[in-house]
């Protein structure tokens, strides 16, 4: 595809900007089944490995008015698992990308009790992306979530940057809820760059009994 943005400004005149993007995938779906641990029941398995590439052309965008600024803190994971959220940004500020994504999706569909009807007992997806205009692998991303039955349901994401060594997000979250309709949760979650929105903290340290101004990062638990 190809996209033009036209511009007309008093303070800056007239100034346009074109980008080509390109977008293709390609995936495959897998089937088996096995038998469920300690139960007599067998779940489905379906495999999806897949391969996505996306390009963004790099272009002189200095001259543009900025009307819609990019975010000050893209959320890498979304974009890596989407990569749609790549070719079709709105932001007059649009940032050059080459790369192609690895992706391995999984889930897991069973019978529980009476009920023969198959359901979705869990869903994991793994995705890592490789961009040529960096040269750099972006960090190793998993996202799931596990629902075995009688209101019990999980959730998890983890990022591992494989070229710093480090975790750069967590998440793990255990519920329950009643047919009634209550239910309890407790999860942990860590940020090891936390989005600069956080920054707004600092212009407004009343709202906190105690403030650090070094707070860099989220690691909490909530309840």
């Amino acid at each position: 595809g190809y996209q033009q943005a036209l511009y007309d400004t008093r303070q800056v005149g007239f100034s346009s900007r074109g980008i080509a993007t390109g977008r293709v995938d390609l995936r495959t779906r897998l089937r088996g089944s096995f038998g469920v641990p300690f139960t007599d029941n067998r779940a489905t398995h379906l495999l999806e490995p897949s391969i996505g590439y996306a390009l963004v052309q790099s272009t002189s965008q200095g001259g543009d008015p900025l009307f819609v600024p990019g975010t000050e803190f893209p959320q890498q994971r979304l974009r890596q698992f989407d990569l749609d959220n790549r070719t079709l940004d709105s932001a007059d500020r649009v940032a050059r990308f080459n790369g192609v994504t690895l992706g391995l999706g999984n889930r897991f569909y069973g019978t529980s009790g009476v009920d023969t009807t198959p359901r979705l007992l869990g869903d994991v997806r793994l995705s890592t992306e490789y961009d040529f205009s960096r040269t750099d692998v972006n960090p190793l991303y998993v996202e799931g979530s596990l629902l075995p039955g009688g209101g019990i349901s999980t959730r998890f994401i983890g990022g591992f940057d494989p070229d710093d060594t480090v975790v750069k997000e967590g998440l793990a979250e255990a519920g329950w809820s009643s047919p009634e309709g209550h239910d309890v949760a407790f999860t942990y979650r860590y940020l090891r760059d936390i989005p600069l929105f956080f920054e707004s903290f600092r212009n407004a340290p009343g709202r906190f009994d105690h403030f650090n101004g070094s707070f860099d990062r989220a690691n909490q638990l909530s309840l």
